[in-house]
């Protein structure tokens, strides 16, 4: 009977012991679980920040390109119009004054009134 009482009692204490880890194991599940939740949080934060980032460079990217072909188109359409004034010749009845005024600044206003 004493061995059956010592069996027991060892039994007991392995039981008792297996189901101390059990909740210490619960605990750090939950724990874990508490960190995974919040890190799964800060990874759609993160995501959503980074889809918006791509949004934006795209969008930017977009800009430069559209403001590289304008500045293009206008840098042909200079350099047109400086050849057609480089182009300029003394014509019959053109005065020297009339030729030499090509290297004068001409107002903004009567520029845009030629025009």
């Amino acid at each position: 009977m004493k061995i059956l009482i010592g069996v027991l009692l060892a039994l007991l204490a392995g039981l008792g012991w297996t189901a101390w880890q059990l909740r210490e194991s619960w605990a750090r599940e939950g724990e874990i679980m508490s960190v995974l939740q919040q890190t799964q949080g800060a990874l759609a934060v993160a995501t959503k920040q980074n889809e918006n980032l791509v949004g934006r460079f795209d969008a930017f990217d977009r800009s430069l390109q559209r403001l590289d072909a304008q500045q293009a188109q206008r840098q042909a359409d200079l350099t047109g119009r400086l050849n057609t004034i480089r182009d300029i010749v003394a014509e019959p009845g053109d005065s020297d004054a009339s030729i030499s005024c090509l290297d004068v600044r001409v107002p903004a206003q009567l520029d845009r009134s030629l025009r």
